[in-house]
């Protein structure tokens, strides 16, 4: 199957295991919003650009350099057959882990048992 065209959705019902938060300015804001709209026509590929490569492209563009996320491709192993799949969501569950335990703040972990949805925003940014 090769590329599909991506679309933005409201996930703020979607559950999830795994959040990353940060203060942003407002110029920083406007750039995750310039940058997600940009990527939006991006073709979506599991290997090649999925939605963790999506997310963590808006992400960085609020963060600088020695800040941003990088998040390794994941690999599915079956004996001694190894496949490279691109980044995926456990990738980027594991690489969050990891900031968590290195006491990177705003990082909240859930246990696969207790999904969170996204909490209801609302107001101006500053």
């Amino acid at each position: 199957m090769g590329p599909v065209g991506s679309e933005i959705n409201d996930n703020g019902a979607h559950e999830y295991n795994a959040s990353i938060s940060r203060d942003i300015t407002q110029s920083a804001f406007e750039l995750a919003l310039v940058t997600a709209t940009t990527k939006k026509d991006k073709s979506y590929d599991l290997k090649d650009y999925n939605c963790v490569d999506y997310a963590v492209d808006v992400y960085n563009a609020t963060r600088p350099a020695a800040e941003q996320l990088s998040v390794p491709n994941a690999k599915l192993q079956s004996g001694i057959v190894s496949v490279t799949i691109g980044r995926s969501p456990a990738s980027l569950y594991t690489k969050l882990k990891t900031m968590q335990t290195e006491g990177k703040p705003g990082i909240v972990l859930e246990p696969a048992t207790a999904p969170k949805t996204a909490p209801a925003k609302t107001g101006v940014c500053p």
